[in-house]
């Protein structure tokens, strides 16, 4: 069982990557709820929130995910 996930983000020096220690379960719900299910958009994603913040250390990239997921939830809730 794994507790961490390790992902890849864009560096904003537009060199390379960076990488962020997540927890495994943010993560896999974030995947899921967040995502639908499809890892490489998660990835997208997760890039997307790491440069739209202006570069995010690894805890506060798990919490905006975990915003993320709160929200997604929150419009799912909404739509019942």
């Amino acid at each position: 069982m794994h507790y961490y996930k390790r992902i890849k983000v864009p560096n904003l020096s537009g060199k390379g990557n960076v990488s962020r220690t997540i927890p495994a379960y943010v993560w896999d719900v974030f995947v899921h709820r967040v995502c639908g299910g499809d890892e490489d958009r998660a990835l997208d994603v997760a890039a997307s929130l790491h440069s739209k913040e202006g570069g995010l250390d690894s805890y506060s990239l798990s919490k905006a995910m975990f915003e993320a997921i709160l929200r997604a939830e929150q419009q799912v809730k909404m739509a019942l």
